[in-house]
């Protein structure tokens, strides 16, 4: 009889023992790719490498992957090529519309200013109605094109009253330089790059237009199954943001070599950023959701998507220790 409990006693133990291991277990990749484009927050991230330490300590690899825009990350999350990447607010909605499975992980506060319709310095276009029957370069998909579709609304243009001209930033700026186009609308680097380095004047930024907040993106089946990576990727994130903050000028020296770009303007740029990782909330759920009735309206995607679906609720905040 008393064989008998003891045994029971074990048995019980052993089970709730196993039931907490299961409860707390996560299976970790033993590699992980990441999209991220020459400027943004994750440059500064892979530059640190503090990030890569903590992982590389859990047995997990991690391998950055450059991209020219945010749509071709989306791409390849789609592909599963990458498993987390970092775009602007546009990229995701096309991307949830062409049923990538992504979720959004966190966001960096609005930089409204970092976004702007430039034209040549000597244009004869003066407000943003100056460009009804214009060509304006624009990276279909991006923020810009965003902001673009909300200036045009708000000179009481339809963005048919326009030709968009769909290219990657870097040959947006040949094109406005060349002639070819008549207006440009991109974000930062670029933007302070053509008005300091290329003879463009800006006609209108997004500072009463569009939010521009900067988000974390995910694999739901990675999100689902890695929560103490994300913890971990944004501890290290706010760490790298504090460090931005406090240091300008040794971002833009970080970073000028990769964007072959001078280091007093992109100290311009870095000075402008917001930082400061947060977690999506209804304020951005709600903003999101705009920017795909505002797409589904202009025909940029083809239809009706619920932001919601993308926001997996609750997020892990602090890494397990």
């Amino acid at each position: 009889m008393i064989r008998t409990r003891l045994f029971k006693h074990f048995a019980a133990a052993l089970l709730l023992a196993v039931g907490a291991s299961s409860v707390h277990a996560e299976t970790l990749p033993s590699s992980l790719k990441i999209g991220f484009q020459k400027y943004g927050t994750f440059p500064i991230l892979k530059a640190r490498g503090d990030f890569e330490k903590r992982l590389a300590a859990l047995g997990v690899k991690v391998e950055w992957v450059q991209f020219p825009a945010g749509v071709p990350i989306l791409e390849a999350l789609n592909a599963n090529s990458v498993q987390l990447g970092e775009t602007g607010e546009a990229p995701p909605v096309f991307a949830q519309a062409a049923g990538v499975p992504l979720v959004y992980v966190a966001y960096e506060p609005k930089n409204s200013t970092s976004e702007a319709i430039l034209v040549p310095k000597n244009s004869p276009i003066r407000t943003v109605a100056d460009l009804k029957g214009k060509k304006v370069a624009v990276t279909k998909g991006s923020n810009a094109n965003y902001f673009l579709a909300k200036a045009l609304e708000g000179a009481g243009l339809k963005y048919s009253d326009i030709t968009p001209v769909y290219l990657i930033p870097g040959d947006g700026l040949a094109a406005l330089g060349s002639g070819a186009v008549d207006a440009y609308s991109v974000w930062e680097p670029y933007q302070t790059v053509a008005t300091r380095s290329h003879d463009a004047r800006e006609l209108l930024n997004g500072e009463k237009t569009i939010a521009n907040y900067e988000y974390f993106l995910a694999r739901r089946d990675f999100a689902e199954t890695s929560p103490k990576i994300l913890a971990i990727l944004k501890e290290e994130t706010n760490k790298a943001d504090a460090w931005a903050l406090q240091n300008p000028r040794a971002v833009a020296e970080l970073l000028a070599p990769e964007l072959k770009v001078d280091a007093d303007t992109l100290e311009v740029v870095a000075k402008k950023q917001a930082r400061g990782l947060q977690d999506p909330d209804d304020t951005v759920l709600a903003y999101q959701q705009s920017l795909a009735d505002t797409f589904l309206s202009i025909g940029l995607i083809s239809k009706p998507i619920a932001v919601k679906d993308a926001f997996l609720g609750k997020t892990a905040t602090t890494a397990a220790k």
